[in-house]
């Protein structure tokens, strides 16, 4: 079986991880090397190592010319890993080399690589061991009375559903984009791949970890789905609103452990690759991977979320805003993108005005309140104009009676003839 396939493995207890450097591009190397076993140049530390039964050859190597250089695979049969444990490369066997399995953090593990993929012919699935998590390979079926061959995407993860008890199996599903197309016939293509593994849930009666799956930067999701109705209805009340979009749009993969005991830890050991192909550009890191190599307003890390997670927005009074909001008033104002965001006026992005201490002057002497109102239960409700289209929130930050003394909180007596609010 020829193939290519991109395994990810655990085998043993969990340690905390530190994103692993340097990024393996390969470029340090001499063409003709053989990466397995030997040290990173510039460094003390071992990242590939080769597993394989006895006899083995691991016929891997750096190709390419002086300039643009990347690993040809040719593992017959074995399997090449990068270790996220980094420099852990002690004992005999090869999963004592590996080092131990880290611990995914609750933001998830980005395992990010540019990938060359050459088709198995066969339609057979990869030869996976007890501790593979998931496995993504390019499969040729024939056509049938003369219809011509199909190539897709495969991926092997675990099957869950519900149905007067639980369903848990591994199986294959078929990948397709979320949007647009795919070109995979290309046995020459470059194809950026990105997984994303995370714990999905861990309440008191199970832990389900699971896989998100990007190919050239497209959402990719199941042709059939691999989270039936029943699971997804007994989880129904469980996820959050995020999750359960994915898990419906067939856009999770679980993870081939299934469904694991309440309070364990999910944990990675390797990524690995095995039979012929070419990879370059490998990291593993906690930090969401830049979509076509940058990030800027009209490229976010993600579809939705805070200002810190669509664009690594760092600066500490902003990363928690909303992100498409921030990008879209950075777009109508022509602000120049930057992850420290060091020349946007915050108060400009509240007010929603240009980004100029004279449009913010203006726009906060026009600024105004048509109603406030004080609830049965203290609470106060504000309404600004509609037609302003204001960035920020109003919050009430205190309020004070005619005759009684000032009250720093949100929520008031009803009686308060005073209210002090800001705009953040």
């Amino acid at each position: 079986m020829k193939k290519m396939t991109f395994a990810l493995a655990c085998a043993s207890a969990a340690a905390l991880f530190a994103d692993m450097a340097p990024l393996a591009d390969f470029e340090k190397y001499t063409l003709g090397d053989a990466v397995a076993d030997a040290v990173e140049p510039d460094t003390t530390l071992t990242y590939w190592l080769y597993g394989a039964a006895s006899g083995s050859a691991d016929g891997s190597k750096v190709a390419g010319d002086s300039s643009a250089k990347f690993l040809e695979l040719s593992t017959e049969g074995g399997t090449l890993w990068r270790s996220i444990n980094e420099g852990n490369t002690a004992g005999e066997t090869i999963d004592a080399k590996l080092g131990a399995a880290q611990a995914v953090p609750a933001t998830g593990l980005y395992v990010d690589t540019m990938v060359q993929f050459t088709p198995t012919e066969d339609g057979g699935a990869p030869e996976l061991g007890g501790d593979d998590k998931l496995a993504i390979w390019l499969n040729v079926t024939a056509g049938e009375d003369g219809a011509p061959s199909t190539t897709n995407l495969c991926v092997r993860a675990q099957f869950l559903n519900y149905a007067d008890d639980v369903v848990s199996k591994a199986a294959t599903f078929t990948l397709e984009p979320v949007e647009g197309t795919l070109a995979l016939d290309d046995a020459s293509a470059w194809h950026r791949l990105t997984v994303k593994a995370y714990t999905l849930l861990d309440d008191e009666n199970q832990r389900v970890s699971a896989f998100e799956i990007k190919v050239d930067d497209k959402a990719m999701k199941a042709k059939t789905s691999p989270i039936g109705a029943g699971m997804q209805e007994m989880w129904a009340e469980i996820l959050s609103a995020e999750q359960k979009s994915l898990v419906e749009a067939d856009r999770l993969f679980p993870s081939l452990e299934g469904i694991a005991a309440a309070g364990s830890t999910f944990t990675l050991q390797a990524v690995g690759f095995k039979g012929s192909g070419a990879i370059d550009d490998l990291s593993i890191s906690t930090t969401a991977p830049s979509p076509e190599g940058d990030v800027d307003w009209e490229h976010p890390m993600k579809e939705t979320g805070t200002a810190a997670e669509m664009f690594g927005i760092t600066r500490e009074d902003l990363a928690g805003v909303d992100g498409e909001k921030l990008a879209a008033w950075a777009l109508d104002n022509e602000v120049t993108f930057a992850a420290d965001a060091a020349s946007i006026i915050k108060d400009a992005f509240l007010l929603n005005c240009a980004n100029d201490a004279d449009a913010v002057a203006e726009a906060a002497d026009e600024f105004k309140i048509t109603s406030i109102t004080v609830n049965d239960d203290g609470s106060v409700s504000v309404t600004t104009p509609a037609d302003k289209n204001y960035n920020g929130t109003v919050e009430i930050v205190g309020s004070a009676t005619i005759d009684g003394e000032y009250t720093a909180a949100a929520v008031t007596n009803k009686t308060a003839k005073f209210v002090k609010a800001i705009l953040k």
